[in-house]
């Protein structure tokens, strides 16, 4: 073997280390994406769930100042 054979072989191995380290960091990257819109998701449901929760509650206080409306246009005393 020649010295540019040895040093090809070389480039090529320190080439395709460098390619490595580059798809594992990007995998890992890619995994750490995942895991959080997972979270996200279910932060978002959760999130969901809170809102139907307010808007309950929302209707129910609509409906009580609605009767109280309701009950002072009745009043005669008014």
């Amino acid at each position: 073997m020649t010295w540019e054979i040895v040093s090809g072989l070389i480039v090529i191995a320190g080439f395709l280390i460098s390619a490595g380290a580059i798809v594992v960091k990007a995998a890992q990257v890619i995994a750490d994406l995942k895991a959080a819109v997972v979270m996200l998701i279910e932060q978002l449901k959760d999130s969901k769930a809170d809102r139907e929760k307010l808007h309950d509650k929302l209707e129910d206080h609509e409906k009580r100042i609605n009767t109280i409306e309701i009950k002072i246009d009745n009043d005669p005393n008014n």
